[in-house]
């Protein structure tokens, strides 16, 4: 059961827009043929979802040199372009946080983080209030997560998520793709209602039916996910891994994958490159599947996950 955390990432957009992370295209949801390395510039940026934001990426990635360098993200964000604070539901925190990250530029480190840490308001973090819910994609649950943020005061309180995960609306469960993990877990969440810290956590526990919510969950109903035939071929590679616990259960869903289309990937060759060593490797688990990945990738480049496949999010 997703805590109130999920339930605000709908309504509450960050004001600090970084592009050591922006600009990474799109996966396919069980394994990272496409997915771009840390500094790896863009082979096509049209087939990304900004291109002009993947251009500046692309110019940061070049400016600011080795990826594996300790001040590689702070440079890259010194390169972002200043987000339009106007189209944001937060503008007051937008424009203080790009005056915090103008005044901080050139600082690197644990300098940077308190630098932008001091001339940012205090109270400006988590638990902060939605300005403008008109300018989230779901005004009505921004207005109900204000409501909880008031009803359940400071954010750093070791009960805040908790109460808030109290205060959220319930699930529709009928558009759920797992409508009866769903349905359960909304049952918990009731029966828990006002139990906090450790005494929430085991009486969740209790109330859920053994083995419903952990890793290797089969989705019940694939015509609700974003794409179904990826999905089916999910559920498929959980009945041959087997284990969900076991070490090499990650490698083996990896395995069990679909090959990646690389011509809609924003880097083809790359993609294409991981999807060669994905196949050489098949078969080998643990660190044996790592140095292998590593071996058959050309040098320089490094898909992320390349040692273990990533299952769906459900």
């Amino acid at each position: 059961m997703k805590k109130m955390t999920a339930y605000l990432a709908g309504s509450l957009v960050a004001a600090l827009l970084s592009l050591s992370v922006m600009a990474q295209p799109a996966s396919g949801p069980m394994g990272p043929g496409g997915a771009m390395a840390a500094g790896q510039p863009v082979a096509d940026c049209a087939k990304t979802a900004d291109p002009k934001m993947c251009e500046a990426y692309n110019k940061a990635v070049a400016a600011c040199g080795d990826s594996r360098s300790p001040d590689f993200h702070d440079c890259m964000d010194d390169h972002a372009p200043p987000m339009d604070c106007a189209k944001s539901p937060n503008p007051t925190m937008c424009a203080t946080a790009q005056k915090a990250l103008q005044s901080c530029k050139g600082k690197r480190g644990a300098d940077r983080g308190k630098c932008i840490q001091e001339r940012m308001p205090q109270g400006m973090g988590p638990g902060q209030r939605v300005e403008d819910c008109g300018k989230t994609a779901d005004p009505k649950m921004c207005e109900q997560y204000n409501k909880a943020v008031t009803a359940c005061g400071d954010p750093r309180g070791a009960d805040f998520n908790d109460c808030m995960d109290d205060h959220r609306p319930a699930a529709d469960c009928g558009k759920s793709p797992n409508a009866t993990m769903c349905a359960a877990a909304e049952k918990a969440r009731e029966a828990c209602k006002g139990k906090r810290g450790a005494d929430r956590g085991k009486c969740m526990q209790d109330k859920m039916p053994r083995g419903m919510g952990g890793p290797g969950q089969r989705i019940e109903d694939c015509s609700k996910t974003a794409d179904p035939k990826m999905c089916e071929a999910y559920n498929k590679a959980l009945a041959a891994c087997g284990d969900p616990q076991s070490p090499d259960h990650q490698a083996c869903m990896e395995d069990q994958r679909p090959a990646m289309d690389c011509g809609k990937t924003p880097d083809p060759a790359m993609c294409a490159a991981a999807e060669k060593a994905r196949d050489a490797c098949k078969g080998k688990r643990g660190p044996d599947r790592g140095q292998c990945m590593q071996e058959k990738m050309p040098r320089g480049m490094a898909p992320a996950g390349a040692a273990a496949g990533k299952s769906p999010a459900r």
